[in-house]
C-alpha cells in the first residue's frame, strides 16, 4: 500500500509539472491548448517519450514559421500479414489541416474545418524523413508485434524545425481530408480494396490526379460548443455547382422538401484546380452559395499552409 501511495504521489507531481509545461507553451500559441488537455491525461514518462522533443522544439519557434504548427496528415494503405515478408505499403496523399480555430484564427480550438492538398513547403527531403523516421519504424513495429493489419493507417504529423513528429495515428481516413483524397484518386478504389483483401496490394499502381484541392467546412453557429439543430438551409442547385466543385453533406437531414442542419460540421465545400490558390477560391465560392442561420467557417484555409 505504501508503494502504491508513493507511486500515486509521484504520478500526481509528474502531471502537475506536465500541465505547467504545456500551459507555458499554450500561453504563446493558442492552437496548442488542445495538446495541453491531451498531455494532462498522460503520465510524464509517456509524454516525454511522445511529445517531449516536440514541445522543446516548438516553444522557441512560435515566433517563426507558424505553418509548421499545422497538422500534416499522411494516409497509407497497408497490407501486413503476421509472418515476416508479407507486407505492402501504398502512400495515398498528403494534406494539411491546421489546428483549427473558428473564424480567422480566433476563438476556441476545433477540428475538421478545412484541408488542402498538396501541402506548400513540403519538400521531397522532408518526405524522405517521414518515410525513414515515421513510416518505416511504424511498419517494423507492426511486424515486430505480429499484427496482421489490412487497411488505412493515417499519420497525424507536425513539422518542427524541419523534422516530422507523430501526434496521432488513425486506423481510417479522416474528415475532412477524405473529401479531397477520394476525388483526387484516379485508381479504382474497389480495385485497391480487392488487392488489399487478396494480398496483392503491392501489384497495384496507385495514381493520384495532379490537381490541387481544398475543402472548406461549414459548421453550425456555436460549434465546437453547443449549437442548434434543425436550421433550414438554402443550397445551390446542381446547375450552380461547377464540374470542379463538390458539395458533401455531413450534419444534415431532409425535412419535408428541404434540408436542415443536424450536426456541428454541416457541409464540406470542395474546389479543384491546377493551382492551389484557385482551388481554394472555388471552394469558398461554393461555400458562399450555401445559406443558413449561424453558418460558421474558417476564412483562412489555404493561407496559412
Amino acid at each position: 500500500n505504501r508503494i502504491a501511495e508513493l507511486e500515486a504521489q509521484e504520478l500526481k507531481e509528474e502531471r502537475r509539472v506536465l500541465l505547467q509545461l504545456s500551459a507555458a507553451v499554450a500561453e504563446e500559441e493558442e492552437s496548442l491548448l488542445a495538446m495541453q488537455d491531451c498531455l494532462a491525461r498522460l503520465d510524464l514518462g509517456l509524454a516525454r517519450a511522445r511529445y517531449g522533443a516536440w514541445l522543446g522544439a516548438v516553444k522557441p519557434t512560435l515566433g517563426g514559421e507558424c505553418w509548421q504548427l499545422k497538422e500534416l496528415r499522411h494516409p497509407l494503405l497497408v497490407w501486413q500479414e503476421r509472418q515476416e515478408g508479407g507486407s505492402a505499403v501504398v502512400p495515398v496523399s498528403l494534406q494539411i489541416e491546421p489546428p483549427l480555430r473558428v473564424v480567422a484564427i480566433t476563438g476556441p480550438n476545433t477540428g475538421g474545418m478545412g484541408a488542402i492538398s498538396p501541402v506548400p513547403h513540403v519538400t521531397p527531403e522532408f518526405m524522405e524523413k517521414v518515410k525513414n523516421q515515421v513510416v518505416i519504424p511504424t511498419i517494423r513495429g507492426i511486424q515486430r508485434d505480429g499484427i496482421a493489419y489490412r487497411g488505412f493507417l493515417f499519420f497525424g504529423l507536425m513539422k518542427v524545425q524541419g523534422d516530422p513528429y507523430v501526434i496521432e495515428y488513425n486506423c481510417r481516413l479522416g474528415d475532412p481530408e477524405t473529401q479531397i483524397i477520394l476525388p483526387l484518386l484516379e485508381t479504382d478504389l474497389l480495385h485497391m480494396m480487392d488487392g488489399l483483401s487478396n494480398g496483392l496490394l503491392s501489384e497495384i499502381d496507385v495514381a493520384l490526379s495532379g490537381k490541387a484541392a481544398a475543402t472548406i467546412t461549414l459548421a453550425s453557429g456555436g460549434y465546437p460548443g453547443s449549437y442548434s439543430k434543425g436550421i433550414p438551409m438554402a443550397l445551390p442547385a446542381g446547375a450552380d455547382i461547377a464540374d470542379d466543385q463538390l458539395l458533401f453533406h455531413a450534419g444534415t437531414r431532409q425535412e419535408g422538401d428541404g434540408v436542415v442542419t443536424a450536426g456541428g460540421r454541416v457541409l464540406a465545400c470542395i474546389g479543384f484546380d491546377a493551382e492551389l490558390e484557385n482551388a481554394v477560391k472555388k471552394a469558398y465560392a461554393l461555400a458562399d452559395k450555401v445559406e443558413f442561420d449561424g453558418k460558421t467557417l474558417r476564412t483562412d484555409i489555404g493561407t496559412v499552409g
